[in-house]
């Protein structure tokens, strides 16, 4: 039986068209070399609502994007790699190309495909300080508007 996809997966592939090359998940990998080398994106749905007359789900997606220092104990976060992250999903949510698209969710399951009609930034990346091990992170917030297919 096939599965029907969920927002979290969803997000997370659109986001992998949208900066390849960059490990996406709901959590960070314990393993630090991805957050030195090119950095990682860490998503968290925050709300949203679906569409009231036709089967389209838009949720509200937190999308954190960490770099670690590339020398180990090092105590300066990488800012600029952090943010240079954001900026690149910021730029993707006008991307036309990455609009209305459809991905592949069988990589994560037996689910089926996706198809991400728009996607919109509703914030400015923020930078989050105070990391006790020196990881700089800035967060976006995305509004995705996706049907199953």
């Amino acid at each position: 039986m096939t599965l029907l996809p969920n927002n979290t997966i969803v997000a997370a592939a659109w986001l992998r068209l949208a900066v390849p090359g960059i490990g996406v998940a709901t959590k960070l990998p314990t393993d630090l070399t991805p957050l030195r080398t090119s950095g990682f994106i860490r998503i968290a749905g925050v709300g949203g609502s679906p569409d009231l007359y036709v089967p389209m789900s838009r949720p509200a997606v937190q999308v954190e994007c960490w770099a670690a220092p590339a020398n180990e104990g090092s105590s300066k976060p990488p800012w600029n790699r952090a943010n240079e992250l954001a900026e690149q999903v910021k730029q993707a949510a006008y991307d036309r190309a990455l609009m209305g698209v459809t991905v592949d969710l069988s990589s994560v399951g037996d689910y089926g495909p996706a198809r991400v009609e728009t996607v919109q930034a509703l914030s400015e990346p923020t930078q989050v300080e105070n990391d006790p091990s020196n990881l700089a992170r800035y967060d976006i917030d995305l509004l995705l508007s996706w049907v199953a297919v």
